[in-house]
């Protein structure tokens, strides 16, 4: 379950902060951020050692920057924030990728960045990771675009910028970036600005919020069949439980998209299905273009893959989105409207609409185990009953990606997926992310080898640190996801090197974890067996067909032209 971090303190270790690099550091853990993703470096050696000396905070060393952008993802979807570590240049530009993500997938991330010693700059000094010009600051930009905001940090304005820093990044929901140099972390703060964060940020204008309650209630009178698409940015605001309340008042429907799935959970009565275009569930369609009104709760998007290649029938005029900070339909746009107050404006005011059209809940039918080779139908059937109400399932960019959201997940299971930045790789380092955000709670993988292969590497970070997810690696020789987006399935840029995959903990230095290799239906019901019996981490590599795409890959595959039109 998100923490739902604020911007509020939890902690007050700032006060004891010596320097610089320890006041950022402690002004982030005070917000309630108990691990840090990072890869070391010599100009970032202030912050790092400001990471490893706070008590109440466990610094990760990840095995590249790429790997700890991710993982600091992973975590800050659990956690509400992420701590982010790097050095200059060449350790912030490895990492841009994963950050960038961040910001598409509204995660808070503080990316912390060590440059050059103030004195190497001011006398445009040739020093290692530059280009050798004298010029530093260049790739300020860079990192910062993938940043909602950015800040260099100095003894003269640390505490005023931290202030702004975390009030910009909790009011957008993405990341934060900020640059500490070497000599000035290791300066103590002269800054004499209170520590208090101007919560006003998170006021709605007054005026603003009166608009948008009269043109919800006005649209809502003049509709007798309305249905709710929740977002996952209602979890990443943290006000999932008020549009629950919401649906639940009105009693009315809701249907979930693939970016969105299991913000809320699809044993709730008043859930209609999967929409997702083409490849909606049985009914789930028709319910919603049929609408008189669509509340769009909490801005889904209309993506490519959000709509399984743009073949939504639905007229968009019919939509009212009430996004994370503005209200919007065809004629209006409301601007500083935050969700938290409207949806508490609502609640007092709406009345019951009792719209509940019948839905036929879809049922995933049990699979004979029997000894022929394994087929995606049958490997989802399996790991749905394997799945417990606690787990965290990490599903990879790719066919599990598509094929997985159709499939109904048992209650309180919480889904994470890329869906809209989709950089494969993601998953298995956001999979350590997750696991240290949730000790108490399964962390299960499913990854195929292509994607695999980028970050594996994060496989000996997860036996130094002894966390042990449940990885699922679906070997089908190849990026299978590529083959089905194009015409030619087998052009050799989709192949890949062949690796022994359930050897790789063991070189890896995952000594204790249980690794299987499996073809057929019976091998895997057994290694399931023995993996929810197993103590320590599991890796399974799960052979299927080159060409079994799975429902919704084959789906794609014979839209193509919708897709890329």
């Amino acid at each position: 379950m998100t923490k739902n971090i604020n911007g509020k303190k939890v902690f007050n270790t700032a006060k004891d902060a010596t320097n610089v690099a320890e006041y950022v550091v402690s002004r982030l853990v005070d917000l309630g951020i108990d691990h840090s993703f990072s890869v070391p470096g010599d100009f970032a050696f202030a912050l790092d050692h400001a990471l490893i000396n706070n008590p109440k905070l466990n610094n990760i060393v990840n095995a590249n920057e790429l790997n700890a952008s991710y993982a600091a993802d992973g975590f800050a979807r659990v956690n509400g924030a992420a701590i982010l570590c790097t050095t200059y240049a060449v350790g912030e530009l490895s990492a841009l990728n994963g950050v960038m993500g961040s910001k598409a997938e509204n995660l808070v991330v503080f990316h912390l960045v060590g440059s050059p010693n103030d004195a190497a700059v001011g006398k445009k000094k040739q020093v290692h990771h530059t280009l050798g010009d004298g010029v530093f600051g260049n790739f300020f930009d860079l990192s910062a675009s993938a940043a909602c905001v950015s800040a260099v940090i100095t003894p003269e304005n640390a505490r005023r910028e931290m202030n702004r820093v975390i009030a910009e990044a909790f009011k957008y929901r993405k990341p934060a970036y900020i640059s500490v140099s070497l000599d000035g972390g290791n300066r103590p703060v002269t800054d004499i600005t209170p520590d208090d964060i101007d919560c006003s940020y998170l006021k709605t204008d007054s005026h603003q919020l009166e608009l948008a309650v009269s043109l919800v209630l006005e649209r809502l009178s003049k509709a007798k069949k309305v249905v709710a698409i929740p977002a996952v940015k209602l979890d990443r605001f943290g006000v999932t439980k008020k549009a629950i309340k919401l649906i639940e008042k009105l009693n009315i429907p809701f249907a979930i998209m693939p970016h969105d799935k299991s913000v809320i959970s699809e044993a709730h009565p008043n859930y209609i299905g999967f929409y997702a275009g083409l490849l909606s569930d049985t009914n789930t369609a028709e319910i919603v273009e049929d609408a008189d009104l669509v509340i769009n709760l909490g801005d889904a998007l209309w993506s490519d893959f959000n709509t399984s290649g743009f073949t939504n029938n639905l007229d968009l005029d019919k939509v009212l989105n009430l996004g994370p900070l503005f209200v919007e339909d065809k004629k209006n746009y409301l601007a500083n409207v935050y969700l938290s107050e409207l949806l508490d404006a609502l609640l007092e005011k709406v009345k019951s609409i009792n719209y509940r059209p019948k839905y036929s809940r879809i049922s995933i039918q049990d699979t004979p185990i029997t000894q022929e080779n394994l087929t995606l139908k049958v490997l989802y059937s399996q790991i749905l009953k394997f799945l417990k109400n606690t787990d965290n399932l990490v599903v990879e960019t790719g066919s599990s990606s598509l094929n997985m959201p159709k499939l109904p997940l048992p209650e309180g299971v919480k889904y994470h997926n890329q869906t809209l930045w989709g950089s494969i790789g993601w998953a298995t380092p956001a999979t350590l992310g997750v696991a240290l955000a949730s000790p108490n709670s399964r962390t299960i993988l499913i990854t195929g080898e292509g994607s695999h292969q980028l970050t594996l590497n994060e496989l000996g970070v997860m036996g130094r640190y002894k966390i042990n997810p449940i990885i699922l690696c679906i070997n089908n020789d190849g990026f299978m996801v590529e083959r089905a987006l194009e015409l030619d399935p087998d052009p050799s840029y989709d192949d890949l090197a062949q690796l022994n995959y359930k050897d790789l903990p063991k070189a890896f230095g995952c000594n204790d974890w249980l690794t299987i290799k499996v073809k057929t239906n019976q091998e895997l019901a057994q290694a399931l067996k023995e993996a929810r019996e197993h103590t320590s981490g599991v890796y399974i590599e799960i052979i299927t067909g080159k060409y079994d795409y799975g429902n919704a890959l084959d789906f794609f595959n014979s839209h193509l032209k919708e897709m890329y039109s």
